[in-house]
């Protein structure tokens, strides 16, 4: 009687110590599930820079009748490229281009980013400006510099007070990039996979007093 008392003592011990077990195991399991599945929540991928094209100064006034320069400048932003294309647009009732340099050969402080200038194409009726850039085979370009220069003639105030009707106050008008994302056909920064990784412009505010 006292084995059998001291085996049913035993074995309901033994059952509530495999039943406690049981109960930490699954805790431990769930705990790990909801830890894990919070991780991955947190886990987000680290996308490569994109590229910059940018109008430098980004804003002026200036004086009608009067030549102004307009840089335009590219950041990589640690990416790898082969060719640029600068697709830019300007009122050419406000502005008058004078050149287009494409290549920061233009200042005597630097030397060309690319090894060719393919573009630098003009369209003074519709105010835009096309300017090519690519690096030869096996060549690539990585950092920031200026792309080109453009060279401006502000209106005379006079012209501008019939444009788009007479007024005393200063003229604003912008010289923008043409620039969507996914768009071939604009402006682009093409990396050596042939990606168009340009991912932000900024464009200037020219106002004409």
């Amino acid at each position: 009687m006292q084995f059998f008392k001291h085996w049913t003592h035993e074995r309901i011990k033994n059952t509530v110590v495999a039943v406690l077990a049981a109960f930490i195991v699954v805790e431990l399991v769930w705990a790990a599930a909801i830890l894990f599945q919070e991780g991955r929540h947190e886990i987000v991928p680290i996308l490569p820079a994109s590229a910059t094209l940018a109008m430098q100064p980004e804003s002026m006034t200036v004086t009608g009748g009067k030549e102004f320069n307009v840089d335009v400048l590219l950041v990589t932003n640690g990416r790898q490229v082969q060719g640029v294309d600068a697709v830019i647009h300007y009122d050419p009732k406000v502005l008058k281009l004078q050149s287009s340099v494409a290549s920061a050969a233009a200042s005597a402080t630097s030397s060309a980013l690319f090894d060719e200038y393919p573009a630098n194409d003009v369209d003074e009726e519709k105010g835009i400006i096309t300017l090519s850039a690519i690096q030869r085979p096996g060549e690539i370009f990585n950092g920031s510099g200026v792309l080109g220069r453009l060279t401006f003639e502000a209106a005379a105030r006079m012209t501008i007070a019939l444009y788009p009707q007479p007024t005393a106050a200063p003229v604003q008008t912008t010289v923008s990039f043409s620039f969507q994302r996914d768009v071939k056909d604009d402006s682009n920064v093409v990396d050596t996979n042939g990606d168009d990784i340009l991912g932000a412009v900024v464009n200037a505010t020219v106002t004409v007093q």
